[in-house]
């Protein structure tokens, strides 16, 4: 969570200050590891948590009323405001949940506030079981439909904008609807497939363009269903936990223990790993491209588009991945500086080979400051120009990346080579830490709130 702002006193403008505060803001998440005497400390008396999920709720919301710049007050219409949200939030399509569900949910809407207070997880508890019965429910619809034989010649109209469309009343509006909704993509493919060039392409039979699209909905069908089958209790209470903390404002976010990781590499430049990245291909992950200077780049084995089967880690056996998530990949190959992981590839010529890569530290300096001297005909002068795309920072290390050293090291490169004035490009910049920005502002103004 950020402040609001924070001051600064400076020197005039563009006088360098050698040594930089190296106090990092207040982090944009809410570390989950922490002692137990404190989180408990933080907690209203009379509730005691029983859980970790309890006790971070109620830290949570302990520490966003301290700590956010304009808290809301946690009242009625706080609560009929979060519960009506987190309604769109579990279920946005309107696919799994009925009227009748959402009755049996109704009785909570005036009491999300206490709850947030007092890290009651009732109304969680009993979402998270509705929506995972109308998962197993909504499985069973789309089955029989495949195993129908298609009407090609079927009519009707079918919402499928959902803030538009209204909760199906029961189960059998939520049945009908599916139907429809499935004809509709079975119609689509169906025409877009049938819908040929003569004179360039030769119609195809259509018992073969049936049985194609038959399967490519089944296939599709069957992954969605895996995915959200893997959607952990976690990822339950992050959707959870965030409509709440949304409501106080949209950048505000409660990051799980992964997404924190990921957020600290993305700030930081800096992971221990590989040095590949990767992307989903199917039931497989692929090798999208491979770092400069990171190990598998100084091996040189492992390419772009191979396709990782397997992951083997020192002294274990070899897991096969497929199906896997790509999280789960990722975590499989990511480890520590040193030790030592073995891929099982397919390389692009059909040929299985498997490669061994000791981790190291993978720099990955794309997002980092970057400067050049333009030359402009308009003008008589030098311009400097500085990139910037996002506010990085190491939360970890004081002494690792920050892009306020690096702004200033810039600056200092311009001014050298001549540079009468500046461009400092922003466009496109995702945000990062707070006191980065605050330290940077320090290089052109000499004092003020930022």
């Amino acid at each position: 969570m950020t402040r609001a702002c924070r001051v600064f006193k400076r020197r005039p403008k563009l006088k360098m200050k050698k040594e930089m505060n190296s106090k990092k803001s207040w982090f944009l998440v809410i570390p989950v590891l922490m002692g137990l005497f404190y989180i408990t400390s933080q907690c209203r008396p009379g509730h005691p948590p029983t859980s970790m999920e309890q006790l971070l709720l109620q830290l949570i919301y302990k520490q966003s009323q301290s700590y956010h710049y304009q808290p809301p007050v946690i009242d009625d219409a706080f609560s009929a405001k979060a519960f009506d949200q987190y309604l769109k939030n579990l279920d946005s399509g309107k696919r799994f949940l009925t009227r009748e569900d959402l009755k049996k949910l109704e009785s909570y809407r005036l009491k999300v506030d206490d709850h947030f207070r007092e890290g009651n997880l009732e109304l969680f508890e009993k979402s998270v079981e509705l929506l995972t019965a109308g998962i197993r429910k909504t499985e069973a619809y789309y089955k029989e439909f495949l195993e129908q034989k298609p009407n090609l010649e079927a009519k009707g109209e079918i919402e499928l904008d959902s803030d538009k469309r209204e909760w199906a009343a029961n189960d059998r509006e939520l049945k009908e609807f599916w139907q429809k909704s499935m004809r509709y993509d079975y119609l689509s493919r169906y025409y877009d497939a049938m819908d040929t060039d003569d004179d360039k392409e030769e119609k195809k039979p259509q018992d073969s363009v049936i049985a194609s699209i038959r399967q490519d909905i089944r296939e599709s069908m069957e992954n969605w269903y895996k995915r959200m089958d893997r959607m952990t209790r976690g990822d339950h209470f992050e959707v959870f936990v965030n409509t709440l903390i949304h409501i106080y404002d949209p950048h505000t976010d409660f990051l799980n223990p992964k997404d924190k990781e990921d957020f600290n590499i993305n700030m930081s430049g800096k992971l221990e790993g590989i040095g590949a990245r990767l992307q989903t291909d199917k039931e497989y992950t692929k090798v999208s491209s491979i770092v400069p200077g990171g190990p598998a780049w100084k091996q040189k084995e492992l390419e772009a588009n191979d396709i990782i089967q397997g992951v083997q880690q020192e002294g274990q056996d070899m897991v096969d991945i497929k199906g896997m998530f790509i999280d789960e990949v990722v975590k499989m190959i990511r480890g520590k500086k040193g030790t030592r992981v073995t891929l099982k590839v397919k390389k692009t010529d059909g040929v299985i080979k498997e490669i061994t890569i000791e981790r190291d530290e993978v720099i990955m300096d794309e997002g980092f400051a970057r400067s050049a001297i333009l030359s402009l005909d308009s003008l008589d002068r030098s311009v400097g120009y500085i990139r910037l795309p996002r506010f990085y920072a190491d939360f970890e290390n004081p002494n690792g990346a920050s892009c306020a050293r690096d702004v200033q090291k810039e600056l200092r490169k311009l001014t050298s080579e001549g540079a009468k004035s500046l461009i400092f490009d922003l466009r496109n910049n995702g945000g990062g830490s707070l006191q980065e920005v605050v330290e940077m502002a320090g290089l052109f103004f000499e004092k003020g709130p930022v």
